[in-house]
């Protein structure tokens, strides 16, 4: 494993004890940045949802006025 290299142990080492030395605030301001990063990802997920819906939408209604039309114009 990576974690047997003697070097990686001391950078793992290094990482835990800054993420330790921490104030609890920005712990939480990481977590907020975090939380907004997911939010926009949502947010545009739906976007792209809601458009896609439309799309299908507008590609059904103009199905259906050209079956309308060809029905018109097999009876008369």
């Amino acid at each position: 494993m990576s974690h047997d290299n003697p070097f990686t142990r001391h950078v793992i080492s290094d990482m835990d004890k800054k993420l330790e030395g921490r104030k609890p605030i920005e712990r939480i301001r990481d977590d907020i940045a975090e939380l907004k990063a997911d939010m926009v990802h949502i947010k545009n997920y739906l976007r792209k949802l809601e458009i896609r819906e439309e799309i299908k939408e507008q590609e059904e209604a103009k199905q259906e006025a050209e079956y309308e039309e060809v029905n018109k114009s097999s009876w008369w």
